[in-house]
């Protein structure tokens, strides 16, 4: 098995890839976009790239001894995602690590003793931010 450091490197590498496909062509999963920009944000609305997170980090517990029951979503899959409530309200949670006995548990609440027992993971990205105008063209045409 590769190890972490290279691994999330392939990750990050699937990830600029992906985007500078989407840009450079202005395409992204077969459909044709008016320029780059276009195709780079429905790239980014798909969630695609932050699964390519999301599944290294599942992978990563996994290999570490962490059951593959026990990951929500399951590998390389994005539902179902767990609730958790918060403060304010409940939110559905990118990644949960959870015990075996809440297994069948879709929602946790805060005054639930099993939420505490769990991982809660969220990833958040700067993706939408970032344009390579300098060298890429937004309109490759």
């Amino acid at each position: 098995m590769k190890n972490s450091s290279t691994k999330i490197i392939s990750t990050l590498n699937k990830i600029k890839l992906d985007y500078e496909n989407a840009i450079k062509t202005a395409t992204f999963s077969g459909k044709k976009y008016s320029d780059g920009n276009e195709a780079k944000e429905a790239l980014i609305r798909s969630q695609k790239l932050i699964c390519y997170i999301h599944n290294f980090i599942k992978e990563e517990a996994i290999y570490n001894k962490v059951h593959p029951n026990n990951v929500y979503p399951p590998l390389l899959k994005n539902t179902p995602e767990i609730t958790l409530d918060g403060f304010l309200k409940a939110k559905k949670q990118d990644i949960c690590i959870i015990p075996k006995s809440s297994i069948n548990k879709k929602h946790f609440q805060s005054n639930n003793s099993t939420s505490e027992k769990g991982i809660v993971i969220n990833v958040r990205s700067q993706l939408s931010s970032c344009i390579f105008r300098s060298k890429y063209p937004l309109n490759p045409l």
